[in-house]
């Protein structure tokens, strides 16, 4: 018989599906393309082959694509012996949306204020370097307020080279120094520093705006280039949005 795995976690962002498959004891995560989640064809056996040896009992798909939910949903269905959640505004997370319209806010930011707000029980920002850069603020009552979202730093690239004559498609990388001597290293100063000066600023006023000093979070893909360049005193968790979603199915589930 097979590892016997209860539950699983489905993160489908812009770019990239990851995922994770979890036990009492072991955690097996995955990630693909989201190209491979618009061919059916090819997610079906890579479901088949990743859950068939194991009695998989309840899963909650977290998506800032809404579209790809109902697909990925029914290629899972089989493979699962319980419930299967998709996570919005609504799902019984523990943090409550207290924003303008939480139908907006995205279920990423929502499983990174419930990672923030489990953690810490005190104000947090969360900072997380995706496909766009988002700082999803919770306060001391345990609700997400808001934050900020700005473009991520491959947007950012592929933007100047798509909208300019002359602008290269540069390869990211961690500056050198602020001062680009060429055009190529001006263009990855000015994404690195610029994505750092504008967290620090936002961070900065949010601090104001709270009247307390936030545990400070930073995840994301695309941390890994920003965090040296950040003078407060992030916290580096590279699994936070899939903690986050651990921590609402464990609840969901009763645990």
């Amino acid at each position: 018989m097979g590892l016997f795995f209860v539950m699983l976690l489905i993160d489908i962002g812009n770019t990239r599906l990851k995922g994770a498959v979890i036990s009492k004891n072991r955690r097996q995560q995955f990630t693909f393309p989201i190209s491979d989640v618009h061919n059916r064809s090819k997610l079906i056996p890579i479901f088949s082959e990743l859950l068939k040896k194991h009695n998989t009992t309840d899963a909650l798909i977290s998506s800032v694509v809404p579209t790809l939910n109902e697909t990925v949903k029914e290629i899972i269905s089989p493979l699962i012996k319980g419930r299967i959640y998709i996570l919005g505004p609504d799902t019984d997370t523990g943090v409550r949306l207290a924003t303008q319209n939480p139908t907006t806010i995205g279920a990423d930011r929502i499983a990174n204020a419930v990672f923030a707000w489990h953690e810490t029980r005190r104000a947090s920002v969360v900072v997380d370097l995706g496909s766009a850069t988002t700082v999803t603020v919770v306060n001391g009552f345990g609700e997400l307020i808001g934050g900020a979202i700005l473009p991520g730093i491959t947007m950012m690239a592929e933007a100047l080279s798509e909208k300019t004559g002359k602008l290269p498609l540069v390869k990211l990388r961690q500056p050198s120094r602020a001062t680009g001597e060429n055009t190529e290293n001006s263009i990855i100063s000015g994404i690195i520093f610029g994505t750092a000066g504008a967290i620090e600023k936002i961070v900065s006023i949010t601090k104001e705006e709270l009247g307390e000093e936030p545990a400070l979070f930073l995840t994301g893909g695309n941390a890994t280039y920003i965090k040296e360049y950040l003078e407060d005193s992030f916290i580096y968790r590279e699994d936070l949005t899939m903690k986050g979603l651990e921590i609402i199915l464990r609840r969901l589930r009763g645990e």
